[in-house]
C-alpha cells in the first residue's frame, strides 16, 4: 500500500488496555529523580496525576491502584537487593566510587583525596 507521502489513517478506536506503552529500562549507578503532583488542568488527558522521572524513565501514576502496585514491587526489589547486589557500601566506598566515576567521565581528579 502506497501513501504518496501521506501518512497512513489512524485506527478510530483505542485498545482496552490500562497501559499505553510497555518499555525496559536498564538502570545503573545513581540516577536523577523527581516527583512531582500534576493537576488535572495541567495533565494533557485532564486527570491529575503524580510524575515519577526515574533517570530518563517518566512514569504516570494515574490512581492510588498504580502507586500501590509500584510501591510493592520496590519493596519487593529493595529485599532481593542484599542477596542479588551484595551488603551495601560504606561511606568511604561510595565517595571512592563516585570519584572514580567523575575522573572516567571528565579527568578531572578530586578535590581531596579519597
Amino acid at each position: 500500500m502506497t501513501t504518496n507521502g501521506k501518512r497512513p489513517p489512524r485506527a478510530t478506536a483505542e485498545p482496552a488496555v490500562n497501559n499505553r506503552l510497555i518499555c525496559q529500562a536498564l538502570c545503573q549507578g545513581p540516577l536523577e529523580t523527581s516527583v512531582t503532583a500534576v493537576s488535572g488542568t495541567a495533565a494533557r488527558t485532564g486527570q491529575a496525576h503524580i510524575a515519577i522521572r526515574f533517570g530518563r524513565v517518566l512514569l504516570y501514576l494515574e490512581d492510588r491502584a498504580a502507586l500501590e502496585a509500584l510501591s510493592t514491587a520496590v519493596g519487593r526489589a529493595e529485599k532481593l537487593a542484599t542477596t542479588v547486589f551484595g551488603p551495601p557500601d560504606d561511606a568511604f566506598e561510595e565517595t571512592r566510587k563516585t570519584a572514580l566515576r567523575l575522573f572516567e567521565r571528565t579527568g578531572k581528579l578530586p578535590l581531596r583525596p579519597v
